[in-house]
């Protein structure tokens, strides 16, 4: 069994880890924003001229193996109608709920100046018109605005970041129920604005905490610099004042905010030009000091302008752009993965010039980048998968991909019947009941202890006179001391019969 090298690309996507597409798109388009699919496609937001002179949003739909999917919308492409893009310097931002819905929200032209959007899709990329009026909720909000982030909280109300002018440039929230209405237990009829320093200058990320807190991660002007900061906002849309000082608490020394992300315990995964930090969210707010050096890792010169992936083992991917398309693997620990490419650097193949970048993870660690490249219209879309890395634990009805952290082989008996003569006999499965459900249940690795010779995966006492019938299901996966890029011994399979 062979271990893939860390840092290198997924050889089930597209062939090579890397593919680049071309869309049916008539003029210009951006990549903004990306959502994962249960079966690892991917949904792609971009911004694109529909041929009539008109920006507006557009997604596209992308199968596991890195090809467009033509059956969605037309020929892979969903144009959402009745927005107006057109010169506005903003990108739209995109959810993927848990019921296969999407989430879109952005700012265009309305009718009082400009006009915050938010609209639900159905899976197939149609409008719910069950949401909102119609489909949309609108707020009419003045000029210098974008959105930033969309996400769900614990109570499953929707929560959209982004900047607009207030007093000056602030940061934007706004909460809707999950129907689409505006809640008006948050701020002002359901949006509130607040500014750390003289004011703000933008808005990277944000993160909703499992108590409702919402961070998020921005800078703003203060005399000749633009310090970095994260923001702590209470469920009702005020400064939570016990978080940092009044509710936003500073980047020591560091500019460039890019992008948050929340890890397995909460923690805030912060990245920034060049660094990747770690904060602690517990008021008052501390930067994590087993994380790098004192909560900062500051990663090579020629990775910037960062988006962050947290992994399962809450390692780190760190995905930036210096001309060409690069990332980084951080250890739960903050250090580089040594064994990560090239000096723990990974350049995408083919991806010069890259613009624009959104980056998504699926359950099991994979990483995935998505950019656009070149000067010419119609742009490829470029997209690069990195492979599965080790995890640490598993539960049950997991995959096999998922787990084995003792051993690199799993199995399990269903479907178990023994010969007619014998009537009720059964089999006793080391990985318990559901070893002997029906196919479309889950089924439960069987792993190998410390302390065997080999993994049992199920046993019968009752005599056969008749054949009996079985279902093997297994996998395998690299354990933690084995090298990467190295090979271990084939595994051999046994019946014993007494």
């Amino acid at each position: 069994m062979y271990r893939t090298p860390n840092g290198t690309f997924d050889p089930n996507f597209d062939g090579d880890g890397v593919a680049s597409v071309t869309t049916t798109v008539p003029g210009n388009q951006s990549v903004v924003d990306a959502a994962v699919l249960p079966d690892d496609g991917m949904l792609v937001l971009g911004v694109g001229d529909d041929g009539s002179g008109t920006v507006k949003p557009m997604i596209t739909r992308m199968t596991p193996s890195g090809a467009i999917d033509t059956s969605y919308g037309t020929s892979g492409t969903a144009w959402l109608s009745g927005v107006d893009l057109t010169g506005f310097m903003t990108s739209p931002r995109l959810l993927r709920l848990t019921s296969g819905q999407l989430i879109v929200a952005g700012v265009a032209d309305g009718n009082a100046g400009a006009e915050l959007w938010i609209r639900r899709l159905n899976a197939d990329g149609s409008v719910d018109t069950a949401f909102g009026t119609g489909g949309t909720t609108t707020f009419d909000i003045d000029t210098f605005a974008m959105v930033n982030t969309i996400d769900v909280d614990p109570s499953g109300r929707i929560v959209v970041t982004g900047r607009s002018w207030k007093s000056g440039p602030e940061t934007m929230l706004v909460r809707l129920t999950a129907g689409g209405t505006k809640d008006v237990a948050f701020g002002v009829n359901g949006i509130t604005w607040f500014h750390c320093g003289d004011f703000q200058h933008g808005i990277a990320g944000a993160v909703i905490g499992s108590d409702g807190r919402i961070f998020t991660l921005g800078d703003y002007t203060a005399g000749a610099g633009r310090p970095a900061y994260v923001a702590a906002t209470l469920p009702n849309g005020a400064l939570d004042p016990a978080f940092g000082t009044g509710g936003c608490l500073a980047v020591p020394g560091i500019a460039g905010p890019s992008s948050l992300e929340a890890d397995s315990q909460g923690r805030l995964i912060v990245g920034l030009s060049d660094t990747v930090a770690r904060l602690i969210p517990t008021n008052p707010g501390s930067w994590d000091a087993s994380f790098g050096v004192g909560g900062f890792t500051t990663l090579p010169s020629n990775v910037g302008g960062l988006r962050v992936a947290v992994q399962p083992d809450d390692g780190v991917i760190a995905f930036g752009q210096y001309y060409f398309t690069y990332s980084v693997r951080l250890r739960p620990n903050g250090t580089p993965d040594p064994g990560f490419g090239t000096a723990g650097v990974s350049q995408v193949p083919g991806s010069p010039d890259s613009q624009g970048l959104a980056v998504v993870t699926a359950s099991d660690g994979r990483a995935t980048a998505i950019y656009v490249y070149g000067n010419s219209p119609n742009r490829p879309i470029g997209m690069a998968r990195l492979a599965t890395t080790a995890v640490t634990s598993y539960g049950p009805g997991q995959t096999w991909t998922t787990g084995g952290a003792s051993g690199v082989f799993a199995a399990c008996l269903r479907n178990a019947t023994l010969g007619a003569s014998t009537g009720a006999g059964t089999w006793v499965s080391r990985g318990g009941p559901a070893c002997t459900a029906a196919d479309a249940d889950p089924w439960m690795p069987v792993v190998a202890g410390p302390g065997d010779a080999g993994a049992l995966v199920a046993r019968t006492s009752v005599s056969q006179t008749e054949g009996a019938r079985v279902d093997l299901q297994f996998g395998f996966r690299a354990s933690a001391t084995q090298l990467p890029g190295s090979y271990v011994a084939p595994v051999t399979f046994d019946v014993i019969a007494p």
